[in-house]
């Protein structure tokens, strides 16, 4: 389920018809930022083909050229679109950045003019949150791998989808996170009118969910550039974690016991490797719900790999009076205490 779905519960007052017009603009920017990114790619293609023809061209009559003015003449000509390139390459990236940011500018003037109540501030600040977020869930990413073309030469495929991924991904995650920190903005504009509302941080948390999601190396694409495995790009995984984790505790103040805010944190600690946290959430959530077998197998397997073999094997027989099929899982952790030191151990 995309983000936008869960926004819908801050949205009042909208009728079938104005959910049909705010998708219908979405589909419309998502066209618009596409053939935006594409104007860049042709951009790319264009110097590079023209690029390697000269080289092509150059070594093709390279043992023709008598003269050392014609064979200057050809490198200069060479040298010229490469420093062309490289110019323009600059220039256009500075400009793309100001084009994706008009374009988000852009799109919040027509939703704005889609609104009839504008002076329900607390509705506007919800309809924003929707509509951003819904064509963030739209712009995705897709291979264009497939096809006869892949069969016959698979390796060129895979270069052309390389190529494909590094020309589109960072341009699709610039316009996201753009889209993602707007709609941050608003939630906290709705904290300021209301701050005690529950459901307001709990959105803002699984928001900060979503963000986290463009820090990460994306399942889908057959390739993923070295950047989103850079430092920088596990601080901001990290960093925004850190603040689904606040306002998920903001909002458990605010409405204790709420088993779907325990596994949210649970799910985070894990993505963070934090087991002592990971563990003190699945022990406040057994507390709520003692016959959740898939929180006693989390945490008899964390008993398991801390060495608390007692506490482990408890949980193994609590699991195993609700899920046998589970609690057969949990044991092989057991086991392979045993089976380590068998391993460990020299053959005689």
């Amino acid at each position: 389920m995309s983000f936008s779905d869960g926004a819908l519960s801050l949205v009042d007052n909208m009728d079938e018809n104005s959910f049909r017009t705010i998708d219908d603009l979405c589909r419309f920017f998502v066209l618009k930022i596409k053939n935006n990114i594409k104007k860049h790619f042709l951009f790319h293609f264009l110097f590079l083909a023209s690029i390697l023809l000269e080289l092509v061209i150059f070594g093709y009559f390279f043992s023709f050229f008598t003269h050392t003015s014609i064979l200057a003449f050809c490198l200069a000509g060479i040298f010229i679109t490469i420093f062309s390139y490289i110019t323009l390459h600059f220039y256009l990236q500075s400009k793309k950045n100001e084009d994706l940011y008009k374009i988000k500018e852009d799109f919040l003037k027509n939703c704005f003019a889609l609104i009839e109540k504008k002076d329900d501030t607390s509705n506007l600040h919800c309809f924003f949150i929707y509509a951003t977020t819904l064509l963030a869930s739209l712009l995705s990413f897709r291979p264009i791998l497939g096809g006869k073309w892949q069969k016959k030469f698979p390796t060129l495929a895979l270069i052309r989808e390389k190529y494909h991924i590094w020309l589109e991904w960072k341009d699709l995650q610039s316009i996201k996170e753009l889209l993602f920190f707007e709609a941050i903005d608003q939630h906290i504009q709705l904290i300021k009118l209301n701050p005690t509302n529950g459901e307001t941080h709990l959105s803002l948390g699984n928001l900060y969910i979503h963000l986290s999601k463009l820090y990460r190396e994306q399942e889908e694409l057959p390739w993923n550039p070295a950047q989103l495995r850079s430092e920088e790009m596990a601080r901001n995984h990290r960093s925004a974690l850190e603040k689904a984790i606040s306002e998920y505790q903001i909002n458990l103040e605010l409405t204790p016991e709420n088993p779907k805010i325990y596994l949210q944190l649970i799910e985070i600690y894990k993505q963070l490797k934090e087991k002592e946290k990971e563990m003190e959430i699945c022990e406040k959530l057994i507390q709520i719900d003692a016959e959740n077998a898939d929180i006693l197998f989390r945490m008899g397997s964390l008993y398991f790999q801390k060495g608390n073999l007692v506490a482990g094997l408890k949980m193994y027989q609590k699991i195993k009076e609700i899920d046998e099929t589970k609690a057969k899982d949990l044991f092989q952790f057991y086991a392979s205490t045993h089976r380590r030191l068998r391993d460990m151990t020299p053959a005689l």
